[in-house]
C-alpha cells in the first residue's frame, strides 16, 4: 500500500520539495534496470535537460548491510541511465542493523538519517 500511496502526485511533491526543494518536476520513472533488479519506485526529472537527480525511494523492513548492497547497485544503475547521481530513500519500517546505524548521521530532514553514499548516490537518507 505504501508503494501506491507514494505514486499519488501530491505526495510526489512533498516527498520532492523536502529532499530538493523542487515540486512539479518529477514523474514516476521506470524502475526496472538494465541489469534485471528493479527498485520499489524511481521518480524521474520531467526533463533530463535539468540536471536534477533521480530519486530512488526503497520500502524496507529490515536496513543492513546486504541491503545497502542493493541500494548502491540501484544507484550505479540509475547512474547509468540518467548520468547524474540519484538521490535515494530509504523508509525503513521495522529494524534499522546496528552495523548501518553506526554509519549514519543526524539529517535536516525531520525523523531521517543520513548514510555516507562514497560517490555512489547525491544523498543517502534512512
Amino acid at each position: 500500500m505504501a508503494k501506491s500511496v507514494t505514486r499519488n502526485s501530491s505526495v510526489i511533491k512533498i516527498i520532492t520539495s523536502t529532499l530538493i526543494s523542487s515540486t512539479d518536476d518529477y514523474v514516476v520513472g521506470d524502475s526496472e534496470w538494465s541489469n534485471g533488479c528493479r527498485s520499489d519506485l524511481v521518480l524521474e526529472p520531467k526533463s533530463l535537460s535539468t540536471n536534477l537527480p533521480p530519486i530512488i525511494i526503497e520500502f524496507q523492513q529490515s536496513v543492513n548491510n546486504i541491503f545497502i548492497k542493493h541500494a548502491i547497485e540501484y544507484a550505479l544503475q540509475a547512474f547509468k541511465r540518467y548520468q547524474v547521481e540519484p538521490i535515494i530513500l530509504i523508509i525503513c519500517m521495522n529494524n534499522l542493523s546496528s552495523d548501518v546505524e553506526s554509519l549514519t548521521k543526524s539529517s535536516n530532514i525531520l525523523g531521517c538519517r543520513t548514510y555516507p553514499s562514497h560517490n555512489w548516490a547525491r544523498n543517502g537518507n534512512v
